[in-house]
C-alpha cells in the first residue's frame, strides 16, 4: 500500500495500533477482520502545481473512482477557512437543535425541515454524542457541532474565496473530462465536517450520488483535508473501483415533503474498504458513485474537512432532489469570478 502519511505506511499504522491496544478497544476502533492488511491496494501519491490533472491522474480517477492530491491547498488558506467556520459556529443561535447522523437508514433528517430547507442557507448540525439522554449539552458549542451546511460557498465571503479559488476551479475543469456529457461543473452544496474529538460519529458506507441526483449522473466531490486525517481520528475509507457498479439507491423528496430512500441500505464487506489517510492541505476527489465511509473519531484530535459537491451544467437537476434552492440563489459555475458571494447578508447563519 503506497500511500504514506508522516512517513508511515497506513497499514503499518494499523498494525502498530492493534499491537499496543487491548483487544476490546481494537475491535471498537476496527470492528472487522484485519485481513485487508495483507491485500495490496495501490494508488500512487499525486500532486498538481496549478490544479490541473495529467492524463495518468485522470486514468487513475476513472479506474479507482478517487484520487488523492498532496499539498493542494496552502496552509494559510486552510487555517483561514477553519477560523471562519468557528466564527460561524459562535454566531449560531438556534431555536432548536438539529442532530445529524448517517449510519443505517437514519430517519433524523428525513422530515427535519431545518435540514431539508438548508440547501441555500448556512446552518449548524449537532453531533448526537454532544448530548446526554436528557438532551443536556455535554461539551462546549465549538466541540458539539457535526457540520455546517449547505451554502457557505455562495453566501459567505471567506468560504466563497476558498471554494472558487483559481486552483480549485482549474481542478474542476480537469474533472469535467471524466464527465464528457455533463458540461462545466456547478457547485451544488458545501459541507464543513468537524469530526469532533471523542464524539465525532461514524459516517456509514454510502455514495454521494444517493443524495445528489443529476440526470444523467455527474456528481463528483472535492474533499479538502483541513487537518491531518488519520486512522485514529476518522480518515476516509473507500472501496476502489466501486463507482463502476452504479448508484445503489436514492434519497428523494416525497409528495408530502418528507424524504425517503427508494431501496434498503446496501451492505458492504468491511474487508473491501481501504483507508485514505491524508495530511492537512491534501485533497481527495471522488466520483459520486464511489462507496466510502469513516469510523468514529475516538481520538483526542479533531479531523476538520470541507467538501464541495459538483454536477454537470448540461444535466438535469430533478425536483425529487432533497436539496433545492431559491430562484435568487442558483447553482453557480466553478469559475474564479464567483468568488464574490451572492447578495445576501454575509455569513448569515439561520
Amino acid at each position: 500500500y503506497q500511500r504514506r502519511v508522516h512517513g508511515v505506511n497506513p497499514c503499518e499504522q494499523a498494525v502498530m495500533f492493534l499491537a499496543r491496544t487491548p483487544a476490546h478497544v481494537a475491535r471498537a476502533r476496527f470492528p472487522f477482520s484485519t485481513r485487508f492488511l495483507a491485500t495490496e491496494v495501490v494508488y500512487e501519491n499525486s500532486s498538481t502545481d496549478d490544479g490541473s490533472l495529467s492524463a495518468s491522474q485522470l486514468q487513475q480517477y476513472s479506474e479507482q473512482g478517487f484520487l488523492v492530491l498532496q499539498n493542494f491547498m496552502h496552509h494559510s488558506w486552510v487555517d483561514r477557512l477553519r477560523q471562519r467556520a468557528l466564527q460561524l459556529v459562535d454566531a449560531h443561535r438556534p431555536d432548536s437543535v438539529s442532530v445529524f447522523a448517517t449510519t443505517g437508514d437514519n430517519s433524523s433528517h428525513k422530515s427535519d425541515q431545518y435540514f431539508l430547507t438548508s440547501g441555500d442557507r448556512i446552518r449548524c448540525f449537532f453531533e448526537a454524542g454532544a448530548f446526554d439522554t436528557h438532551g443536556n449539552q455535554l461539551v462546549e458549542r465549538r466541540l458539539a457541532i457535526n457540520k455546517l451546511g449547505h451554502a457557505m460557498h455562495d453566501l459567505d465571503g471567506v468560504f466563497a474565496l476558498f471554494s472558487y479559488h483559481p486552483k480549485v476551479c482549474t481542478l474542476g475543469r480537469s474533472m469535467e473530462k471524466a464527465y464528457p456529457h455533463g458540461g462545466s461543473l456547478l457547485n451544488t452544496q458545501a459541507m464543513y465536517i468537524f469530526k469532533q474529538p471523542g464524539i465525532g460519529g461514524e459516517i456509514g458506507a454510502h455514495q454521494d450520488s444517493t443524495f445528489i441526483i443529476s440526470e444523467p449522473d455527474s456528481c463528483c466531490a472535492i474533499w479538502f483535508a483541513l487537518e491531518d486525517a488519520t486512522l485514529s481520528n476518522g480518515c476516509l475509507w473507500g472501496i476502489p473501483g466501486s463507482h463502476k457498479g452504479g448508484v445503489s439507491r436514492r434519497f428523494t423528496k416525497q409528495p408530502d415533503g418528507r424524504c425517503e430512500f427508494d431501496k434498503p441500505e446496501t451492505q458492504y464487506a468491511k474487508e473491501l474498504f481501504v483507508p485514505l489517510p491524508v495530511n492537512k492541505g491534501d485533497v481527495v476527489i471522488f466520483d459520486g458513485a464511489f462507496v466510502h465511509m469513516s469510523y468514529p473519531n475516538t481520538s483526542p484530535e479533531s479531523r476538520h474537512a470541507y467538501t464541495l459537491h459538483l454536477v454537470g451544467s448540461k444535466t438535469v437537476w430533478p425536483e425529487r432532489n432533497w436539496l433545492q434552492r431559491a430562484a435568487d440563489r442558483p447553482f453557480r459555475a466553478l469559475v474564479p469570478e464567483n468568488c464574490i458571494p451572492l447578495s445576501v447578508p454575509e455569513g448569515t447563519v439561520s
